[in-house]
């Protein structure tokens, strides 16, 4: 029975990358589908079988806590918490090498293979636009060069303080400079981050949020407005799920294993 979930999830995975990084958005169709046939499997099969519902819920409230949290905050959209969500029902009692369930796992191999994907995007990003970042933050490439001459010096903390900060800077400005394009009204869809603050014969119509635009935005921007608006696209987050899915049916859970390991030899 197990293998039917982790499939779906699988398939439901493979198709969200795709169309995310097509669209930069994931389907509802495909996270509504996980979310109800994972809850409504379950449900049936604690009545049929030794399936104690509570895991369920466990596992739905610490992916819905995380992935509203994430959505809040502005680092998600909300195909992203909602995927998260459709997981967790989908696979609630699936067993790892760590004491604690499945979904916290998945979440902690998501932030290790999430920060290693948009880090990679990031450097592809910066190598595109090298010329326009060197003009307008010319002391960042003296910061990467003296950072790496700190590491060959083994001065590590320093080192990984300087790089870190080089790494911030540059998101900052990436994001900020190149994930921002021009759409027309028509193409505005819920959850998009518009980034200007709209009036309308002085009035503010609406103002920028971390959650994106809600239907009844776009509908009161489209009364009022007409011209193109600003919106961040940001990072495809889709690839993420489906690369931390795969480590953890390879792996299980990243940060136990290695904790594990290193607590074995000493």
């Amino acid at each position: 029975m197990i293998e039917l979930f982790i499939g779906v999830v699988l398939i439901a995975l493979i198709i969200s990358t795709f169309v995310d990084l097509k669209t930069f958005e994931i389907p509802d169709s495909i996270t509504h589908f996980l979310i109800l046939f994972g809850i409504g499997a379950h449900v049936l099969l604690s009545l049929t079988t030794n399936f104690q519902i509570l895991n369920l819920i466990i596992s739905l409230g610490i992916a819905t806590l995380f992935g509203l949290t994430m959505y809040y905050a502005g680092q998600w959209g909300g195909g992203d918490a909602k995927l998260l969500i459709g997981m967790s029902a989908m696979l609630p009692t699936y067993s790892l090498n760590a004491p604690y369930p499945f979904i916290v796992s998945f979440i902690v191999n998501l932030m290790i293979a999430g920060g290693i994907y948009s880090t990679l995007f990031l450097i592809k990003e910066s190598i595109i636009h090298f010329n326009k970042i060197d003009s307008d933050l010319p002391f960042l490439k003296y910061m990467l060069i003296f950072g790496l001459i700190l590491i060959f010096g083994k001065v590590y903390v320093l080192s990984a303080a300087l790089i870190t900060l080089f790494i911030l800077i540059l998101a900052m400005h990436v994001q900020n400079n190149f994930f921002v394009k021009k759409i027309a009204l028509k193409d505005l869809v819920e959850g998009d981050w518009v980034l200007d603050e709209l009036k309308y014969r002085g009035k503010l119509i609406f103002k920028p949020k971390k959650t994106g635009v809600s239907m009844k935005d776009i509908l009161l921007i489209r009364k009022y407005f007409k011209k193109p608006v600003n919106i961040k696209t940001g990072v495809a987050f889709g690839p993420a799920f489906l690369i931390a899915f795969l480590l953890t049916l390879k792996f299980g859970d990243l940060i136990f294993m290695l904790l594990s390991q290193y607590l074995s030899k000493i």
